[in-house]
């Protein structure tokens, strides 16, 4: 069984811009909000990643660059090219996917 914690409007309040990863992976390591701790390219369009839940797999993310916003990924030099924000995986810090989307795909697919 998963451990819930309650978070109080205070402590996610003090979440920022400003704030690092790490502070929000600390509050939000045991709740049900979902973000992604680690992500690793594994070639085309493919990431391994590993939630906050325990959860991991690798998402397949090819037919799902629809659309304009999604238009630079196409280029695997720049799809490689992620970062994590504390959330989610994100590309040039203009680009990503929700990490609940990531989390469903990663369940279904694996």
């Amino acid at each position: 069984m998963q451990r819930v914690t309650k978070i109080n409007a205070t402590s996610a309040s003090n979440l920022n811009s400003n704030s690092t990863c790490f502070e929000k992976e600390q509050l939000y390591k045991h709740t049900n909000i979902i973000t992604i701790l680690k992500a690793e390219y594994k070639g085309d369009y493919k990431l391994l990643l590993v939630f906050n839940n325990g959860a991991q797999g690798i998402v397949n993310l090819e037919d799902k660059l629809e659309g304009e916003v999604f238009e630079p990924l196409k280029n695997k030099d720049v799809f490689k090219n992620f970062q994590l924000d504390g959330w989610t995986v994100t590309w040039n810090n203009e680009i990503d996917f929700a990490p609940e989307y990531l989390y469903k795909l990663c369940i279904e697919h694996n």
